[in-house]
């Protein structure tokens, strides 16, 4: 005879999850003037490539005398929402930030950060902390 072995052969999905027991980030409401179309971004402060739990990314822009500075908290996840979007898709490099009361624009690929209408453009860094 063939052998006849119980036939449980279904495959056992394994679903990812998203939530990395450990450091939750501090609720923080969506500043306005930073939500549009697709919302507020959830899991956008970790970062993909195993950083680990607790490692954040920052935002910072080059002062005079190479001082790094961090962006204010009222645009960090909104700054790292888009370079995630811009990681999948490399033609949403520009994007326009609210922060403080003013705008600016900050350019991913070449990682610079400028005031409409003021001449100066100055560097931006994303720093694992």
């Amino acid at each position: 005879g063939s052998g006849g072995g119980g036939g449980g052969d279904a495959p056992t999905m394994v679903m990812p999850t998203s939530a990395g027991g450990g450091g939750t980030p501090p609720p923080m409401p969506p500043p306005p003037g930073v939500i549009d179309d697709d919302g507020y971004a959830s899991d956008a402060a970790t970062t993909e490539g195993g950083g680990g739990p607790g490692r954040k990314a920052v935002w910072e822009f080059n002062w005079e005398n190479d001082k790094w500075h961090a962006f204010d908290n009222d645009c960090q996840t909104f700054i790292e929402s888009r370079y995630s979007r811009f990681q999948g898709d490399h033609s949403q490099k520009h994007v326009n930030v609210k922060t403080k009361g003013f705008t600016i624009s900050v350019d991913f690929e070449r990682m610079t950060q400028k005031k409409p209408g003021k001449p100066d453009i100055k560097k931006v860094r994303r720093r694992l902390l």
